[in-house]
């Protein structure tokens, strides 16, 4: 093998030596260098972890970006994964089944996973699994189609649940000028922190939810088509720009209390924003907090628009409900709770509760305001009392 390797490299080096006459002392160096480097790998069997060659060349990735130096290049093998434990950038190339990316560094460090034409099908774990990193990027090469799927039910890791195509335990950022298509037989994009997508263009169908963060899901820019259970999903979620669109057989965007330190609020900024929703107990939009618009546009089809707990806010931008235009946030139990998954009634406008009808349609009294108990009708349309206050405190 060893042999092999320097037999091909060598073969490179002439090529370029007749292809250029000559060649510059420095590089020479380089490539020495880099011959070294790939002797060593193969005696000491790293090797078995994936194809790496140091990369020496600059890379064109769009919008003027260039990554002149790659920390390794990476060409994927079935069934051998690979581990990124430094901070850097790493290419991964090639189509192969049942491979995951590691990233397992320091707490500070910073990686980016530059995807450059890579397909990668998986049975059971992640295809990205981010362990521990300060903050991990993946970025699509300009003009590059990228394909991420896990197909059967995800395993567990020891007591670590990594339930996602790309799951990671630190901040994420999603970004590029290429496509990257995800399909999971359960979550799509999952981090435990922060994740934020700052450009490209995504295509995502999951059986679960689709992009899901504990902490902040910001989207500041690109174009995402979007298909699930619930396909936004964070503590607090601000869209800035992009086309997004959204199919959900459950709320299309969902603020819900995931963090310990901060409280749920969806924040619309900038963008297009179209979501269409399953039949049933649905909202376009549902937020365990407060519903912010301030810019953009965004069309709800189906039978809830939104349902907020807290305040709802509309200073700017365009909202399109089951088709007309209107200028309100409508809550789907209006001047309630919200949240009508998780409350029964609500309130009235001089904060009374409200009496739901009974299974015959007529009316049942809720508690007074001194503890008192209801008299509920039994099946037969007789009333049953129940024990009194004081038979219930023997």
């Amino acid at each position: 093998m060893k042999k092999k390797l320097i037999k091909v490299i060598f073969s490179a080096i002439t090529a370029l030596m007749l292809a250029a006459c000559t060649i510059n002392p420095d590089t020479v160096k380089d490539i020495s260098e880099n011959i070294t480097s790939v002797e060593s790998s193969a005696d000491t069997g790293s090797m078995t972890e994936g194809l790496s060659v140091t990369e020496s060349s600059a890379t064109a990735i769009g919008n003027g970006n260039v990554h002149e130096d790659f920390t390794k290049s990476f060409v994927v093998v079935t069934d051998e994964d690979i581990t990124i434990d430094d901070e850097g950038i790493y290419e991964i190339t090639g189509s192969a089944q049942n491979v995951t990316v590691y990233v397992d560094c320091e707490d500070e460090d910073e990686v980016t996973i530059l995807l450059s034409g890579t397909e990668i099908t998986n049975d059971d774990m992640p295809c990205v699994y981010v362990c521990n990193a300060g903050e991990v990027k993946i970025e699509t090469s300009e003009n590059t189609v990228n394909t991420l799927k896990v197909t059967g039910d995800f395993k567990e890791d020891g007591d670590e649940n990594p339930d996602a195509v790309i799951y990671s335990k630190d901040d994420l950022i999603l970004k590029g000028s290429g496509t990257l298509k995800i399909e999971s037989s359960d979550n799509g994009v999952r981090s435990n922190d922060d994740l934020k997508i700052k450009n490209g263009t995504y295509e995502i169908t999951c059986v679960n939810d689709v992009l899901k963060a504990n902490e902040k899901l910001e989207i500041e820019d690109g174009t995402l088509i979007l298909c699930g259970s619930e396909c936004l999903e964070a503590t607090q979620i601000t869209i800035n720009a992009g086309n997004i669109d959204i199919t959900a057989t459950d709320d299309g965007i969902n603020a819900s209390q995931k963090s310990s330190t901060l409280s749920p609020v969806f924040t619309l900024n900038g963008g297009n924003v179209v979501i269409k929703m399953g039949a049933g107990d649905t909202d376009g939009v549902d937020s365990n907090g407060d519903i912010y618009i301030n810019g953009g546009t965004i069309d709800i089809t189906g039978q809830f628009a939104f349902d907020y707990d807290g305040v709802a806010e509309h200073t700017g931008g365009t909202i399109i409900e089951n088709g007309n235009e209107i200028q309100t946030i409508t809550n789907q139990f209006s001047n309630g709770f919200g949240g009508g998954k998780e409350n029964f009634g609500n309130s009235d406008l001089d904060g009374k509760f409200m009496t739901p009808p009974d299974m015959d349609g007529e009316f049942m009294t809720p508690p007074d305001m001194d503890g008192e108990f209801m008299t509920p009708p039994d099946m037969g349309g007789s009333d049953i009392t129940p024990p009194t206050k004081e038979k219930r405190q023997r």
